[in-house]
């Protein structure tokens, strides 16, 4: 968006999955079945790669970067608590699989020229657990930029996600976003919809919707996990994340990134999970939560409760005091500053 904010004369390929719609995307674009042969081509005459995820299928297919080409990493994740990659405990559990994907973690790492980072800590985890070499730039994160546009453009995208989801316009959004387990097993019941709804109209007042938006792992088997109705919103197909959380009054989640993200908006945010112990065992926590400004829940019950007793005034602080530990450079501008390298690169400056 920046790029053509700007006029710049790139020519903009995206990779998609077929089936995908390309209505959220403007018409500048063009786009390629992300499991096509063509996917290979454009990855292999492009100048500037850039990706938020590892270039696994493409790499197998026949892709191998060339000496001019540069390839950006922004990664899909930000001071999150759980593990990643090589850290991750699963791994060191299982040899096998640590092998296969080690390999390709190590192929993907050292053809990626630039990783784009929004904290100290994250630049900590690009070297040590995601192996990269590259360059690390601390710029923020071009996703989160939106959190800080200008109220008449939040405004603007808030109303786009309104109408897509078909919301009443009087509703506040209260955005239930759990993330996947490596051990399966998944029973989403110890979240009990209308029981949070109702402590959050009482807390907060007005009239609440809950949004449901699953990991993409697993956005295909929503109805087996919620009863929806007009209240409850399936909003796991929904295409733009970051524009969910900027529209939510409250986030709730139990080990997902995007509650990092979203404490961007200074806006309640809390923790519900079960399966705390399981989960540090199966795949390992960076920090403890008692680390976090949020109040955690295993049940219902005690997510009423950190409802009940929510206090903005320390919640604030604490988010604040969070994010200078681990040496957060959020500021709105990673957008600029990507597209600042993206055109370096274009002069052969980078």
């Amino acid at each position: 968006q920046k790029i053509l904010d700007l006029n710049l004369p790139f020519d903009i390929v995206w990779l998609i999955k077929e089936g995908v719609g390309k209505d959220c995307f403007p018409k500048q674009i063009r786009f390629t079945d992300f499991n096509s042969n063509k996917a290979v081509y454009e990855l292999s005459t492009a100048k500037v790669i850039v990706s938020n995820i590892r270039i696994g299928r493409q790499a197998r297919a026949g892709w191998n970067k060339k000496p001019k080409q540069k390839y950006i990493q922004l990664w899909h994740g930000s001071l999150g608590i759980k593990r990643v990659e090589t850290a991750s405990k699963v791994f060191e559990k299982d040899s096998k699989v640590f092998a296969s994907i080690y390999s390709f973690i190590q192929y993907d790492s050292a053809r990626t020229d630039y990783a784009i980072s929004n904290s100290a800590f994250e630049s900590a985890v690009f070297r040590s657990d995601l192996l990269y070499k590259c360059h690390i730039f601390e710029y923020g994160h071009p996703r989160n930029d939106v959190f800080f546009y200008p109220p008449e453009k939040q405004k603007q995208i808030k109303e786009k996600v309104y109408q897509k989801l078909n919301l009443a316009r009087d509703a506040k959004i209260l955005l239930y976003a759990p993330t996947h387990r490596d051990y399966g097993g998944y029973n989403y019941g110890y979240f009990d919809a209308k029981k949070i709804q109702k402590a959050a109209e009482k807390k907060f007042g007005g009239k609440f919707i809950v949004l449901i938006r699953l990991h993409h792992n697993l956005k295909h088997r929503s109805n087996n996990f919620f009863d929806f109705s007009d209240f409850v919103i399936d909003a796991s197909n929904y295409d733009d994340m970051q524009e969910l959380l900027l529209s939510a009054d409250i986030a709730i989640t139990d080990y997902s990134s995007c509650i990092f993200d979203f404490m961007l908006c200074k806006k309640p945010a809390f923790i519900i999970a079960n399966d705390i112990e399981r989960y540090n065992n199966v795949r390992g926590f960076y920090y403890g939560f008692e680390y976090t400004p949020f109040l955690i829940a295993k049940n219902n019950d005690e997510l009423v409760a950190n409802i009940k007793n929510f206090d903005s005034v320390k919640y604030q602080k604490g988010v604040d005091e969070f994010l200078k530990s681990k040496g957060c450079f959020e500021d709105g501008k990673a957008s600029e500053r990507v597209v600042d390298l993206i055109k370096d690169i274009i002069a052969n400056k980078a």
